[in-house]
C-alpha cells in the first residue's frame, strides 16, 4: 500500500496544481475498476467531467518518460536494488485504412505471420520493460511505451531513450548494472556498441544465424613479419555440434535445450569481443544465436536471463 502511495505521489507531483484533483479522481476510478480505456473510467468519476479529462490527456503536456524514471529510481533506491534488466521489443497494432490513427502508416511487418502480407498498415510501438528480482521473486515492469512515428528510426528512438535513462543515473548518483536485453531486429552495430562503450551497459541479444561469426586470432608469434591478424577462421556450427546438453526451467515451461558456448569475434560489431551461444530448444530443427557483450557469462547463464524477456511480450 505504501508502493502504491508513494507512485501517485510521484505522478500528482509532475502536474500543474489544477489537475491534481482531477487526475486523483481518475486514479482512483482505475484502482477500483481496474479499467484501461479513459472513456469508461471518466464516466465513473463524474459524467459531467467528461470533456474536462478530455481535455487534460489532450492538452497538458506529460513527460511520460521523466514520471516513470522517477517511479523506477524510487523503487531501485527503496528496495536497494544493484542490478536490472531492460527488455526492448516492438509490435504494431494492425488499423484499418479507412480510419485516421495518431501515425498509422504502411510499414514492414518483420513478425512474418503466414496470414498476413509483409507490409502492412498499423501504428508500430516500441516498448521497455524492467526486470527486476526483490526478495527472490523476479518481476517485470512497464518502463515505457512509445508511439514511434512515421519514417522514424527504430533504432535512434530506441538508442535516445536508453540515453536519458543514462543521464537520470548519472545525475542521481545511482550505480547499478544495467543489462539490456532485445530480439534479432535490435541486433545493430550502433544500439549494442553505444550501450557498451558509452553507457557501459551490458547487452544480451538474439542475432542472426549466418552472421560472421570468428574464433579469436592466434597469438602472434615473436618477430612475425607483417600486421597481427584481427580475427581467426570463421565459425559454421552445425546441430551435431551443440554438445552440451542442459534441462531448464525457461519460459513457463521445461525445456531440454543443446547448445555451444564460444567466445569470438562478430564482424558486425567491428570485431568485437563478445560471448556466443547457438542453442537448440526440444530438438527443434534449427538452432538460434545469442550473443552477449558480457564475455564471463556462462552459456546457459546468458540463456536463463534471455528467457526473461519473454515477459515482456505479454505486457
Amino acid at each position: 500500500m505504501f508502493t502504491q502511495l508513494r507512485i501517485i505521489e510521484i505522478i500528482l507531483q509532475s502536474i500543474q496544481y489544477k489537475n491534481k484533483e482531477l487526475l486523483l479522481n481518475l486514479i482512483k476510478a482505475e484502482l477500483i475498476s481496474s479499467s484501461g480505456y479513459l472513456t469508461e473510467l471518466a464516466m465513473k468519476v463524474n459524467p459531467k467531467q467528461y470533456h474536462s479529462i478530455h481535455k487534460l490527456f489532450n492538452r497538458v503536456k506529460f513527460d511520460y518518460v521523466a514520471i516513470q524514471i522517477e517511479i523506477i529510481v524510487w523503487i531501485v533506491l527503496f528496495f536497494k536494488i544493484l542490478k536490472i534488466a531492460i527488455s526492448i521489443d516492438d509490435s504494431i497494432i494492425y488499423r484499418s485504412r479507412k480510419k485516421k490513427v495518431p501515425f498509422g502508416h504502411k510499414q514492414y511487418d518483420h513478425a512474418n505471420k503466414a496470414n498476413r502480407s509483409s507490409y502492412v498498415f498499423g501504428q508500430r510501438w516500441l516498448a521497455f520493460g524492467l526486470i527486476i528480482t526483490i526478495r527472490g521473486k523476479t518481476i517485470t515492469l512497464p518502463l515505457y511505451i512509445y508511439l514511434v512515428k512515421p519514417k522514424k528510426n527504430l533504432i535512434s528512438v530506441t538508442v535516445a531513450i536508453l540515453q536519458k535513462l543514462k543521464r537520470v543515473m548519472d545525475k542521481r548518483g545511482l550505480k547499478i548494472e544495467v543489462e539490456i536485453l532485445t530480439d534479432s531486429w535490435f541486433a545493430r552495430e550502433r544500439l549494442i556498441l553505444r550501450a557498451k562503450k558509452r553507457y557501459n551497459f551490458s547487452v544480451i541479444t538474439m542475432a542472426r544465424k549466418d552472421l560472421a561469426i570468428y574464433n579469436l586470432p592466434p597469438a602472434r608469434r615473436k618477430k612475425a613479419k607483417g600486421r597481427p591478424k584481427i580475427k581467426g577462421k570463421r565459425i559454421k556450427p552445425k546441430l551435431e555440434d551443440l554438445k552440451k546438453s542442459r534441462t531448464l526451467n525457461i519460459y513457463s515451461r521445461v525445456v531440454n535445450v543443446k547448445y555451444k558456448e564460444a567466445v569470438v569475434k562478430a564482424r558486425f560489431l567491428k570485431y568485437e569481443i563478445v560471448k556466443a551461444v547457438w542453442v537448440r530448444f526440444d530438438d527443434a530443427d534449427s538452432m538460434r544465436l545469442l550473443i552477449s557483450t558480457d564475455t564471463t557469462l556462462s552459456g546457459e547463464e546468458i540463456i536463463k536471463r534471455y528467457a526473461l524477456r519473454w515477459d515482456i511480450v505479454q505486457l
